[in-house]
């Protein structure tokens, strides 16, 4: 009998302990890592900022290649969610929506369903520290059941999650840098990538089917640009920046494509008898600025197709090639400056 009240008093002293524990311990947790890449902050924003790009850096992918994951809504913007389903009892099941997405800060939620049910308020800031180096700054921060509280005796949520956020800084900087150095020798050789932003323009309806040859017989496409021009001043259609063209089924072989001319829009129109509008939506590309005349612009595609093929990406149509002012009196041709841009997935 003595034995037995011994056990319930223990019992009894054990589960005041506890309560005690989850009472003394605090009810909220906040932790965060810290890591400086060698990048500008606009590169480590984008690979933040997009459920896709995720995937090649994320601290939970590689725990599992085989996971299940789905993306809602549109990718890069707030709402979107990003769902995953792992067998592996270290990576779980759950989901993250981007809640704020500012130049400076990017916030979401993480709800994970498994093993632990958890919901975290991470947050990623940004500040530039010298030159072409951004201070990365990833936190998480929640609520701790009573429960999770008693048991947080045997671990610890800075030690648990702060593995998992430093593993992930230190993938999204290797990442980076390599992809920054590579940037930089295709700079060297005159390809500069960038991320081409959403674009509404004014075209002719007519997509011309052309060689070179022929294009400098007729004064294409300076004559279609001045025409383009007559137009928009006479209906009083407010356009912004240089004048362009759209290049379709380019074959630098051959040194024939389909194409047609575009002025860059400030607010989207209807279309017209002549004319129409063409909307381009964000995508990364490359470009190269050319000195000279149209008529020796095919180097410039074969340069920057032969770069997408070794980079293995896919070239996403139509090639868009810009003109400064001077396009637009037909003279001096040989002194026109071209930019000639690649989008790619």
């Amino acid at each position: 009998m003595n034995f037995l009240k011994t056990i319930g008093i223990l019992l009894l002293i054990f589960v005041l302990v506890c309560c005690a524990i989850g009472l003394i311990q605090p009810k909220h947790y906040y932790v965060e890592r810290k890591l400086e890449i060698n990048v500008p902050v606009q590169e480590v924003h984008f690979n933040i900022s997009s459920w896709e790009k995720w995937k090649a850096w994320s601290p939970w992918e590689g725990a599992d290649t085989s996971i299940y994951s789905k993306i809602e809504g549109k990718d890069g913007s707030v709402g979107s969610r990003y769902n995953w389903k792992s067998t592996n009892p270290d990576v779980g099941f759950g989901n993250m929506k981007f809640t704020d997405i500012q130049e400076n800060k990017i916030e979401f939620d993480i709800n994970l369903k498994s093993p632990l049910r958890l919901r975290h308020k991470a947050t990623f800031d940004f500040a530039h520290s010298i030159k072409n180096t951004t201070k990365v700054t990833w936190s998480l921060k929640g609520k701790i059941s009573f429960f999770e509280r008693i048991s947080s005796v045997f671990w610890s949520m800075d030690d648990m999650t702060g593995q998992e956020l430093e593993k992930g800084l230190r993938n999204l900087k290797d990442l980076l840098e390599r992809q920054y150095a590579k940037k930089n020798q295709s700079k060297a050789s005159g390809i500069e990538e960038f991320t081409f932003l959403k674009k509404s323009y004014l075209i002719n309806k007519q997509v011309m089917k052309l060689s070179f040859a022929q294009a400098q017989s007729i004064g294409f496409p300076e004559k279609e640009i001045t025409k383009l021009m007559a137009y928009a001043n006479e209906n009083r259609v407010k356009t912004s920046g240089a004048p362009v063209t759209f290049f379709y089924d380019l074959d630098t072989i051959k040194g024939t494509y389909s194409l047609a001319v575009g002025l860059p829009l400030d607010s989207i129109i209807s279309d017209s008898l002549d004319y129409s509008i063409l909307s381009i939506e964000e995508s990364k590309a490359v470009s190269y600025e050319h000195k000279g005349s149209h008529n020796s612009l095919f180097d410039v595609h074969r340069k920057l197709k032969s770069h997408l093929v070794m980079e293995n990406l896919t070239q996403i149509y139509p090639v868009v090639v810009s003109y400064d002012s001077s396009a637009l009196d037909g003279k001096n041709l040989e002194n026109w400056t071209t930019t000639v841009m690649y989008l790619h997935e």
